[in-house]
């Protein structure tokens, strides 16, 4: 297949795929959330086992691909359970019915189990609750929990809708550097970044080099130029305490435009902007943000 044929190829799916909605999914596989929604129909679910309960007659497994809290629960045989062990990765095809238990309205009733990564005993993960301290110890996994993957989700969800927003007010997002040699706070505590495998450091960028503080500066020029803009991304600070309440690295949104009369408008637009991130996290997370509420922070 030659260059000129496969870019026919693809603008041809895109042409296709954009012609349905642009809300649904091109790929084959289905997350578990979309899945339960669906009506009772025959779905393959691919995910990780977070637990199994075997019973002489039926047993029980629950499978989560991190697309939502609580995952899916899905009835197998006791042979078909034996092959399952938490931790492992496996696709389970069957149907989908509803469920008479409380904790769920969709359950998977499995016709086939298929391992497609195992587990052995040794997986740190089970079926309680683990300690922040512990979840640190082993950051290779910790996100395959319910907080770990619920802070994805919310941190996801809030980065859209921040998106979204400053999208409809028509700024544009620019993308400022990680390393450069201004430090726009002007209080001296940044990161100084030198290679290792160079003798004389100076020699690499010829003049001192940062992580950035802050992308105010290059936001600003770029305001000059196309009016409105925003950037949304890691800034470092080497502050010489180390509480809670000090950040070495965090995330920050900064906005700049052009043509501001009055503090009115700004003042207006900095609430509306907070409101509809709000909004969109409670719209897309209601269930991470009810789990925090009971486990994590009973304020929220």
């Amino acid at each position: 297949m030659n260059r000129f044929t496969c870019t026919r190829l693809l603008q041809k799916a895109y042409l296709s795929t954009s012609a349905t909605s642009s809300k649904q999914s091109i790929l084959p596989a289905k997350t578990i959330k979309t899945i339960l929604n669906q009506a009772d129909v025959d779905v393959s679910v691919r995910g990780w086992v977070r637990s199994v309960r075997k019973q002489k007659q039926v047993s029980f497994a629950t499978v989560n691909d991190g697309s939502t809290l609580k995952g899916i629960q899905a009835i197998l045989t006791t042979e078909d359970a034996e092959r399952l062990s938490t931790g492992a990765c496996v696709e389970l095809k069957g149907s989908l019915i509803s469920s008479p238990g409380k904790e769920q309205n969709k359950e998977l009733k499995v016709e086939t189990v298929k391992i497609l990564g195992e587990c052995d005993n040794t997986y740190p993960l089970q079926k309680k609750r683990h300690s922040t301290e512990f979840l640190r110890s082993i950051g290779h996994l910790r996100m395959r929990g319910n907080t770990g993957s619920a802070v994805l989700r919310v941190r996801n969800a809030a980065s859209d809708g921040l998106r979204d927003f400053f999208r409809d007010q028509e700024f544009m997002l620019t993308n400022t550097p990680i390393l450069t040699s201004h430090d726009c706070e002007g209080g001296g505590e940044v990161f100084q970044v030198s290679p290792i495998d160079v003798k004389d450091p100076s020699e690499f960028f010829k003049k001192p080099v940062y992580l950035t503080v802050s992308g105010q500066l290059h936001a600003e020029i770029a305001a000059s130029a196309v009016s409105r803009v925003y950037t949304f991304g890691p800034v470092f600070r080497a502050e010489e305490s180390l509480t809670s309440r000090h950040l070495a690295e965090f995330w920050m949104l900064e906005a700049e435009m052009a043509f501001i009369d009055s503090l009115a408008p700004l003042l207006e637009f900095t609430e509306a902007s907070v409101q509809q991130t709000t909004q969109h996290v409670l719209n897309h997370c209601s269930e991470d943000l009810a789990f925090f509420n009971q486990w994590v922070d009973k304020t929220l």
